[in-house]
């Protein structure tokens, strides 16, 4: 009993920090602090309604003209915009 309490705590000490990383959400930030909270950390929330998306794996703005291809932005909602661009993805051929 002993060993699988250790291996429990073990285990959510592991993934709590994980965790931990995503949990910011955009819409109570302003647009500078979500680009500068993405650019940090690689990944941010946004909220719609009673729905919360995690937005990551995209370039940070700040490398959208090193990027090799036709920039398209991934947008969130910000306390201060509706459309804030804070991470850019490859537009895809022909648009």
């Amino acid at each position: 009993m002993r060993m699988i309490t250790l291996s429990t705590l073990m285990t959510v000490g592991v993934l709590l920090p994980d965790m931990a990383l995503a949990q910011a959400v955009s819409n109570s930030m302003t647009c500078q602090q979500a680009i500068s909270y993405y650019e940090r950390n690689g990944r941010i929330q946004t909220s719609s309604g009673n729905t919360t998306v995690p937005i990551y794996g995209y370039a940070p703005a700040s490398r959208r003209n090193q990027m090799g291809c036709t920039p398209s932005a991934v947008t969130v909602k910000t306390s201060d915009q509706r459309r804030c661009a804070v991470a850019y993805k490859c537009a895809p051929r022909g648009r």
